[in-house]
């Protein structure tokens, strides 16, 4: 079995509706310049791979007490996404590389109608570095496959 990280891919369009681009494509750009993903495994591997035996110790399990087995529905690994998701709101990448985002440091956001994160004073503010609009984070998936 291989543990596989990716994203739902899933079509959204820039604050100028330029055109569309979607999250597969956006994960795909993020990987190669940056290695988000390969960085969380970096960090977090060892409780990964904790929550992938675990879910496979349940999945067979359920086998031996008879459930027909359908490996694509077998493996519980929301966890594994909540981590990740856990990951980009703590900010980890720019902490465990030491690099910065600049437009995370900025508070760019396509969310706002300004292009900027602000705080309650109206200042613009930093915000996680590749948590944008959301899209990403929230189309984050992880599943085994044969």
């Amino acid at each position: 079995m291989k543990l596989v990280l990716g994203v739902q891919n899933v079509a959204y369009t820039d604050a100028e509706h330029r055109g569309v681009t979607t999250t597969g494509e956006v994960a795909e750009i993020l990987e190669e310049e940056y290695d988000v993903m390969g960085v969380f495994m970096d960090i977090h591997g060892g409780e990964v791979m904790a929550d992938v035996g675990k879910s496979m110790t349940a999945y067979l399990q359920s086998i031996f007490q008879g459930n027909p087995a359908n490996a694509r529905k077998g493996f519980a690994l929301g966890g594994i996404e909540e981590q990740f998701k856990d990951y980009l709101s703590a900010d980890e990448w720019q902490s465990h590389t030491g690099q910065v985002i600049k437009a995370a440091r900025m508070g760019r956001s396509a969310r706002f109608k300004e292009g900027f994160a602000k705080d309650k004073e109206g200042k613009p503010t930093t915000r996680p570095a590749f948590i944008d609009t959301g899209l990403y984070s929230a189309s984050f998936r992880a599943w085994l496959e044969p």
